[in-house]
C-alpha cells in the first residue's frame, strides 16, 4: 500500500507543477495588462505639440508685386517673393541713393503685394513708406 501512494503522490506531482505554470503566466499576463493600463493612462497626462505640415514649401512661391520709388537707383515696380521685406524691395531697386534718408524708412518691414514703398531724400516730408496721405 505504500506503493500506491507514493505513486499516486508521483501522480500528483506533474498536475501541481501544470497548476502552477499556469497561474504564473495568468500572473504575467496579469502585470501586463496593468502595465498597458498605466502607460495609457499617464499618456494622457503628456501634453504634445505636433507643427503641421507646411504644404507650400513644395509649392510654388507666391509673388508680389511692389513699387519702389523715391531716392532709390532704379525706381519702379518689381516682382518679389511673398515674404518680402522693405529692404528687398529697395535692393531690387538698385539700393538707396546717397541722398536717400534710411533713417526714415523701416527697412525690416514686410511688405504686401500692390503697395507702395517710397524711400524720402533727406530734409523730405515724414511721410511713412507705403503709406498714402491719410496714412492708409
Amino acid at each position: 500500500m505504500h506503493e500506491r501512494a507514493e505513486l499516486s503522490r508521483r501522480a500528483r506531482r506533474p498536475k501541481r507543477l501544470r497548476l502552477g505554470a499556469g497561474v504564473a503566466v495568468l500572473l504575467m499576463l496579469a502585470g501586463l495588462a496593468a502595465a498597458v493600463v498605466v502607460a495609457l493612462v499617464q499618456e494622457g497626462d503628456h501634453v504634445s505639440a505636433v507643427a503641421p505640415h507646411n504644404t507650400s514649401s513644395t509649392s510654388i512661391p507666391s509673388v508680389i508685386y511692389v513699387h519702389v520709388l523715391g531716392a532709390v537707383q532704379s525706381p519702379g515696380l518689381y516682382q518679389l517673393s511673398e515674404g518680402a521685406r522693405v529692404m528687398d524691395a529697395v535692393a531690387a531697386a538698385g539700393g538707396l541713393t546717397d541722398a536717400a534718408d534710411d533713417a526714415a524708412i523701416n527697412l525690416a518691414r514686410f511688405v504686401t503685394d500692390g503697395e507702395q514703398v517710397r524711400v524720402p531724400e533727406v530734409g523730405e516730408g515724414t511721410q511713412q513708406e507705403g503709406t498714402d496721405e491719410q496714412g492708409r
